[in-house]
C-alpha cells in the first residue's frame, strides 16, 4: 500500500470518528477535500456520501453515491444511501425503488426491509409495508434501533388498515419500551392512541416527547388537537408563546407551533389571537416551500387544453378483476372526506382515501406521450392507474378516490374510465376558502392556503375551471352540496348511493361508528358525526379575514 492509499485510508477512518461524534459539518469539510483531490476514488465519493446524508445534503448525496457505484458496481451501499436521500427529498417513489434495489443487492440486511416498508408506508401501500416491516423483524440478530424503528412505523401502518387499531398500539409500544429516550416514538404512540380515543394517555406521550425534545412542533400539534384546550392549559400556551418567538426553529417545526398555539387560542375565544397565529404560521410555510399564483395560473392553462379530442375510446372493464372507482373530488375542505366515509360505509365499497394515483399517471403519460390526451395516451393513464390500484387488495368490486384536486384531470378521467363515477363536492366560497386557510396540511401542493389572498384567486382558478369542465361533462358529474347534505342528511345520502348504484344501508347514516381508519385534516370532526353549521363558522373571524372577502368579491363570488 503507497503512501496516499495510507493516508487515505487514515481519512476514512477519521470520518468514521467525527460522524460517531456527531460532528457531520467537520466531517463534510473532510470528505469535500477528499473527492475534490480524488474524484477517480470510489471510496472517497461513497464516503461523502454517507457524510452528506449525515449532513443532510440529499441532492449531494445522490450525486456523489452514484458516482462511488459508477467507479465500482460492487458497492451496493450506494442504492441504500441513494434511498436515504430520497426520503429526505419526501420523493418516496424513488426511494422505493432504490431500497428494492439494495433488498435484491442486500437480502441479509434487515434495514433493506425497513427502508422499503417505509417507502411504502408513505405511499399508502399499506399491506405491502407491512409485509416489508413484518420482513425485517423476523431476522434473528437485529439492533434495538433497526427494531423499533421497525415497530414503531409497524404501528402506524397498521392504524391506517380498517380493525387493526389494537395490533397497532401493541408495536408501538414496544417501540416505546426499546428507546423511552426517543421523542418521535412518543409522539406517533400518542397519535395512535389519541386516534383510539385514548386521549388521557395520548397526552401523556405527547408530554414525554415535549420533555424529550421541546422543539419538537409535531407533538404541540398534536397535544393540541387531541382536546378543547382550557383556562387551565395557559402553562402550555405560554411554553408555545415563547418557543414561537424564539429563533433557531426549523421551518416546519415553528409553523406547527403556530399552528398549535391558534388552535388553543382559538379554543379560548381569542379569535383575532388565532388569526393572527394563523397568518404567521402560514407565512412560515409559505417562504419555506414557496409558492406563485401566477405559476398556478400556467398550471390551470395546462389542464385546460389536456382535454382529450373527440370520442372516448372503448374501454374494457372486467368487473371481475378490475374495481370500479368512485372519483370525490372538489377544492379540498369541501366535504370530500364526510362523503368518502359516507359511501364507504357502504358493505359494497372499499374507500381508499387520497390517493396520488391519477396525477402520477397523467405526470407519466406526459413524458411518455407529450400530452395525455391521444387514445394511447388514455389507455396508459388507466392501466398505469389500475396497476397503482393492484396493491391495495380491494375485497369489494367498488373503490373510492376522495383526492380532491383530482378535479383538475375531469376531463381525462371521464375519457379513461367510462365506468367511474365523478362526485364533485361544493362548499361555501368562503367557508371553504377559510377553513384552506386555518388548516394545517402536511402534504405538499397545497401551499396557495397560505395567505387570504393566494386561497381566494385559487378558489376563483377552480371555480371557473369547474364551470368550463361541467359545460363539457356535466351529465357525468354529480353535484353534491356540502350545506345540503349536513341539512337533510337521509334524503341527500340515497340520492348519492342510487348515483353510485348503491342500495341505500342504514350504515351510510351511521359512518361515524366505521371503525375504518381516517388519516385526513378531517379526521376528528368526521369522527363525532354529521355537523351541521360549519359554513357559518368563518364569520367569526370575518372582522380579520379582509384580505380573502375583498378577493372574492373581486370576483363576483
Amino acid at each position: 500500500m503507497d503512501q496516499t492509499q495510507i493516508g487515505l485510508e487514515k481519512s476514512f477512518i477519521e470520518l468514521r470518528r467525527l460522524l460517531n461524534e456527531g460532528l457531520a459539518h467537520h466531517a463534510y469539510a473532510l470528505s469535500s477535500v477528499l473527492v475534490e483531490k480524488f474524484p477517480e476514488n470510489d471510496r472517497a465519493q461513497l464516503n461523502h456520501a454517507v457524510v452528506c446524508i449525515a449532513k443532510n445534503e440529499p441532492i449531494e448525496a445522490i450525486k456523489h453515491a452514484t458516482q462511488a457505484y459508477q467507479l465500482n458496481n460492487e458497492h451496493k451501499m450506494a442504492h441504500k444511501l441513494v434511498a436515504k436521500a430520497y426520503f429526505a427529498l419526501d420523493e418516496f417513489s424513488e426511494a422505493l425503488k432504490f431500497s428494492e434495489h439494495y433488498i435484491n443487492d442486500n437480502p441479509e440486511d434487515p434495514e433493506a426491509y425497513l427502508l422499503s416498508g417505509i417507502a411504502f408506508y408513505k405511499l399508502r401501500y399499506l399491506h405491502d409495508a407491512e409485509n416489508r416491516l413484518n420482513s425485517a423483524l423476523s431476522f434473528n440478530e437485529l439492533k434495538d434501533k433497526i427494531k423499533a424503528d421497525c415497530l414503531i412505523h409497524l404501528g402506524m401502518t397498521l392504524s391506517g388498515i380498517d380493525g387493526r387499531s389494537d395490533e397497532a398500539e401493541v408495536a408501538a409500544r414496544a417501540a416505546v419500551e426499546i428507546f423511552p429516550e426517543t421523542a418521535s416514538y412518543h409522539m406517533e404512540f400518542g397519535n395512535i392512541l389519541s386516534l383510539r380515543s385514548k386521549e388521557s394517555e395520548a397526552i401523556q406521550h405527547f408530554d414525554w416527547a415535549l420533555e424529550l425534545n421541546p422543539h419538537l412542533g409535531s407533538a404541540y400539534w398534536n397535544k393540541s388537537r387531541s382536546r378543547k384546550i382550557g383556562p387551565n392549559d395557559l402553562p402550555f400556551i405560554e411554553t408555545m408563546k415563547s418557543l414561537y418567538l424564539s429563533e433557531g426553529l426549523a421551518p416546519r417545526d415553528q409553523t406547527l407551533i403556530g399552528f398549535s398555539l391558534a388552535k388553543a387560542l382559538n379554543d379560548l375565544g381569542n379569535y383575532e389571537g388565532a388569526v393572527d397565529c394563523w397568518i404567521t404560521a402560514n407565512r412560515v410555510q409559505r417562504k419555506s416551500e414557496g409558492f406563485n399564483i401566477s405559476v398556478e395560473k400556467l398550471q390551470f392553462a395546462r389542464y385546460y387544453s389536456e382535454v382529450p379530442k373527440g370520442v372516448p375510446p372503448e374501454m374494457r372493464f372486467d368487473a371481475e378483476t378490475e374495481p370500479q372507482p368512485i372519483f370525490i373530488l372538489g377544492m379540498p375542505r369541501s366535504g370530500t372526506t364526510l362523503t368518502e366515509q359516507i359511501i364507504g360505509a357502504h358493505s359494497r365499497v372499499t374507500p381508499l382515501g387520497e390517493l396520488e394515483y391519477m396525477s402520477r399517471s397523467v405526470e407519466m403519460a406526459r413524458r411518455e406521450f407529450g400530452a395525455p390526451t391521444s387514445p394511447e395516451a388514455i389507455q396508459f393513464i388507466r392501466t398505469m392507474y389500475l396497476a397503482f390500484l393492484a396493491p391495495h387488495r380491494s375485497s369489494t368490486s367498488i373503490i373510492t378516490d376522495k383526492m380532491p384536486l383530482n378535479f383538475r384531470f375531469i376531463p381525462i378521467i371521464a375519457h379513461a374510465f367510462p365506468e367511474a363515477r365523478i362526485i364533485h363536492c361544493r362548499r361555501d366560497a368562503r367557508a371553504v376558502c377559510f377553513s384552506n386557510f386555518s388548516t394545517h396540511f402536511p402534504a405538499k401542493g397545497l401551499v396557495y392556503s397560505c395567505d387570504q389572498q393566494d386561497v381566494a384567486e385559487f378558489y376563483k382558478l377552480y371555480h371557473d375551471f369547474m364551470l368550463h369542465t361541467e359545460n363539457q361533462f356535466g351529465p357525468r358529474i354529480y353535484n353534491l352540496d356540502y350545506e345540503q347534505l349536513t341539512e337533510n342528511q337521509e334524503e341527500k345520502t340515497k340520492c348519492l348511493l342510487n348515483y353510485c348504484g348503491l342500495e341505500f344501508e342504514r350504515a351510510c347514516l351511521e359512518f361515524h361508528n366505521s371503525d375504518r381508519a381516517i388519516t385526513t385534516a378531517s379526521q376528528r370532526q368526521v369522527k363525532r358525526g354529521m355537523y351541521k353549521g360549519s359554513s357559518d363558522r368563518w364569520r367569526r373571524y370575518e372582522p380579520w379575514l379582509g384580505e380573502m372577502i375583498a378577493t372574492l368579491e373581486k370576483h363576483g363570488l
